[in-house]
């Protein structure tokens, strides 16, 4: 029987379909010692580093404006310009949108502040203005989060494995020893799941694999290496390949087409009400024909 992780200061959680009632449920509590009452800290660095790179892309249906969760901090995309959202600039990874203002992330705090260089799962119900813990901090560090209607799936790096939780509090280890920069669960199937499988912890010379019963087994797929992956209908799964390629498949990853190509391979990639987003140094750029061509959405310093 599979092992639940927890972290000792949070209460069990309770499991519900829905995972935006999910986290909006969830008992927030912070690590004494580690934050103040009003969840993680927000230091502002003395000169404002930028966005750095991308970890990840997300729209908030509260006002349907594309996030960037990046390496120093959260940022939204206005009238084509990226804009900092909040005080915190911490190293976000694994960001998805769970709601309504209701987002989920990991990563890394600024060297500066007392608190552990991992964050485990954080949470943030203001639009990403401020952020409070809600489990394993200082234990895990999701590199990527999938939310499905029966829970979260994440993959830690620093144990090498992928987790599952209904709740967003007790973790349950479903593979172990494995390396997956990137992830998708079948919109219709909970239980389906295609990961990039790297070789090394430097998550590189990857191949895509797929699992049917909850990413307990895994076994390749015949497709490009994938960098990035997103999955948001059964007809509309999207793969970015280590040149930047961008292949898309109809019937969930057994046939591929190429589309289109990207600058650069990107550090995330979004398909959201039919448009495509992905990263391409300090701009986000949107292609609305599934990656055959691409336009500037934002950048951090429009000209």
């Amino acid at each position: 029987m599979a092992t639940a992780l927890r972290t000792e200061h949070q209460p069990s959680g309770r499991t519900t379909r829905s995972l935006a009632l999910i986290v909006g449920a969830l008992t927030l509590a912070v690590t004494a010692g580690c934050a103040d009452e009003q969840g993680l800290p927000a230091t502002e660095p003395d000169v404002e580093p930028g966005i750095g790179h991308v970890h990840g892309l997300g729209v908030n249906p509260a006002d349907d404006a594309l996030y960037a969760a990046t390496h120093f901090g959260l940022w939204v995309a206005d009238d084509g310009r990226l804009e900092r959202v909040g005080d915190a600039h911490h190293d976000l990874m694994g960001f998805t949108v769970v709601g309504e203002d209701r987002f989920v992330a990991s990563g890394h705090p600024l060297p500066e502040e007392d608190v552990p260089i991992h964050l485990g799962l954080i949470v943030s119900d203001d639009g990403g203005h401020t952020w409070r813990s809600a489990s394993l901090m200082g234990e895990a560090d999701f590199h990527a989060l999938e939310r499905t209607d029966r829970g979260l799936y994440g993959y830690d790096a620093t144990g090498a494995q992928l987790l599952h939780s209904r709740d967003g509090t007790d973790w349950e280890p479903r593979a172990t020893d494995v390396r997956f920069p990137a992830l998708a669960v079948d919109p219709d199937d909970h239980t389906h799941l295609l990961a990039a499988r790297a070789d090394s912890a430097a998550e590189s010379d990857t191949e895509l694999v797929r699992s049917r019963d909850g990413g307990r087994t895994w076994e390749p797929v015949d497709a490009p290496a994938p960098v990035q992956l997103s999955w948001s209908a059964p007809d509309r799964l999207f793969l970015v390949d280590d040149h930047g390629r961008v292949h898309h498949s109809r019937d969930g990853g057994d046939e591929w087409s190429q589309q289109g190509s990207l600058p650069t391979p990107p550090g995330a990639l979004l398909d959201h009400d039919e448009l495509l987003y992905a990263d391409a140094e300090d701009r986000i750029l949107v292609s609305d024909d599934g990656g055959s061509s691409w336009a500037v959405h934002a950048t951090v310093d429009p000209r």
